[in-house]
């Protein structure tokens, strides 16, 4: 619902952290590994159930979102109808667009906030560029989730092609069931060209790479 509403259908869902776009060697094994994840499809009777068993939040559950973002407000206002549809309590946390950018980097900044909506970048075809997010310690590991930080230093050692993909859709199958981030959608980058003219990047190498010393004619 949020791709096709939100998105006008230009994201797609996902089911991973790491869609195709990542395959850049042993596509095979990925693809069959991404296939085997469980689709997120709607059962409001087996989450209310769980949320039984579990025991309701004895607080709202805070998602930060960030000011002046159409696309922030509209989804979290979705999860917050999705969870007190089922008995969670949700409360949005508008951050300023100046501020947000701290979340990233200052665990005070997130204090008070159970989750933040973010657009993650995607750096090379490789599925591990993701989830070598989740080693113990990491900057970027905001819960401190190390439930596969001996898999990813397993399989940042391997060489063989066909091995690392195994590592790491192993460990995709684990950061995917236990959820420390969660991945709502897959959005595609947008590149408008003159035909006359070449040499840009349609990745988002663009943020820190000198991409305009490429562009000439052709």
């Amino acid at each position: 619902g949020i791709a096709r509403v939100i998105f006008q259908g230009a994201a797609a869902p996902e089911r991973a952290l790491a869609n195709s776009d990542y395959w850049g060697y042993a596509a095979g094994t990925f693809r069959a590994a991404h296939g085997a994840l469980p689709e997120a499809s709607p059962d409001l009777t087996r989450a209310r159930r769980l949320l039984r068993a579990a025991g309701k939040p004895s607080r709202p559950l805070t998602i930060g979102i960030q000011g002046s973002s159409a696309v922030h407000e509209q989804t979290a206002s979705i999860i917050k109808a999705a969870g007190e549809d089922i008995g969670i309590p949700v409360k949005i946390k508008v951050i300023p667009v100046e501020q947000y950018g701290n979340l990233y980097s200052d665990a005070k900044a997130r204090e008070g906030i159970d989750a933040f909506l973010s657009t993650w970048y995607g750096n090379m075809p490789d599925p591990l560029d993701v989830y070598r997010v989740f080693t113990k310690g990491g900057r970027s590991n905001f819960d401190d989730y190390a439930s596969v930080d001996g898999a990813v230093k397993q399989a940042q050692a391997a060489y063989d092609p066909r091995q690392r993909a195994a590592l790491v859709s192993k460990l995709q199958a684990t950061v995917s069931r236990d959820d420390p981030w969660t991945p709502i959608t897959s959005l595609p980058v947008i590149l408008y060209m003159n035909k006359r003219i070449t040499g840009a990047v349609a990745s988002f190498s663009y943020l820190y790479y000198p991409w305009a010393v490429g562009i000439g004619a052709r």
